[in-house]
């Protein structure tokens, strides 16, 4: 892994940064290409085009014609820029930047490589649809053998591997996509394990094989506020504050975990990947231009 940072001043003042990267395991599978990420700057195009352009010939003395980004230093950090749905509060681990970015990037000669997208499904009325998948749940777990389980936090290393292998099979033929190796997998584990409630990361499997799973997070920006940063204290307030309770949950206190709803169920007010806001959030991932030169 090749990493530099460089910062923009104007007038003795920083008015931008970005970074520069190659992933050697991303170049092994996709080939040679250079990663810009970290990118702030000012709304003004002059910076910008600054900005890009160093990581433009740092990439050309490396031998690399061809950038990528925004990637904060891999394809398996945070992605993209946000081009819409500025009006919604951010959405856990994903970008939140300014309208100009975008227009920022392109005025330089980026285009669009891809879009993503993050889904908002407010659980609150929606007992029709959740009664759809406890329905739908029951005939699998039933018909296939399924059965649906918690993550064990004393065997923490080894639900670890689950965990990465189960997501390195499902993520293979995904575009940008490099295979987690174990410290990677182990350190991005260690950053979000504060915020993991072991309850709600469940582990599906078929005849005693892992299978699948899902991770459910509580939303960390209601409590970070527009400060937007997560300090130690934030962290003991996460810790401290009582999980919200919905009908969904009286639901379950009465027996129906019994019957496939527990796996299935939401927690939490909100969950990224419904269908109630196909258009919340939508990222973007640019394609610099080739040829780069020194």
């Amino acid at each position: 892994m090749q990493v530099e940072n460089f910062v923009a001043y104007r007038g003795g003042s920083p008015v931008g940064r970005i970074s520069a990267a190659i992933d050697s395991a991303y170049v092994q599978r996709y080939g040679e290409c250079a990663f810009f990420g970290f990118f702030e700057s000012e709304d003004d195009e002059s910076i910008a085009g600054a900005l890009l352009g160093e990581v433009e010939r740092w990439a050309a003395r490396r031998g690399v014609t061809k950038m990528v980004g925004p990637f904060s230093y891999t394809s398996r950090e945070e992605v993209g820029l946000l081009v819409s749905g500025y009006d919604r509060p951010p959405a856990l681990m994903q970008p939140y930047n300014p309208r100009y970015y975008p227009a920022l990037v392109e005025a330089s000669g980026y285009r669009k490589k891809f879009d993503t997208a993050s889904y908002r499904w407010h659980l609150d009325g929606s007992q029709d649809v959740r009664q759809r998948l406890v329905r739908r749940a029951d005939a699998v777990m039933r018909d296939q053998g399924v059965t649906v389980r918690s993550v064990r936090m004393r065997h923490y290393t080894e639900e670890l591997e689950v965990l990465r292998g189960l997501y390195n099979d499902s993520f293979a033929h995904h575009p940008e996509n490099v295979p987690l190796s174990r410290e990677v997998f182990s350190g991005m584990a260690a950053e979000m394990r504060p915020l993991i409630d072991p309850n709600i990361v469940r582990i599906v499997e078929s005849e005693g094989t892992p299978v699948g799973f899902l991770l459910m997070l509580p939303d960390v920006n209601e409590i970070a506020g527009r400060s937007g940063r997560l300090t130690p204290a934030l962290l003991a307030r996460l810790a401290a504050a009582p999980r919200r309770t919905h009908p969904w949950d009286r639901h379950r206190r009465r027996g129906a975990h019994r019957r496939g709803a527990d796996p299935v169920r939401g927690g939490h007010r909100q969950s990224s990947g419904g269908r109630d806001r196909p258009d919340d959030h939508r990222q973007r991932l640019f394609l610099g231009r080739h040829h780069l030169g020194a």
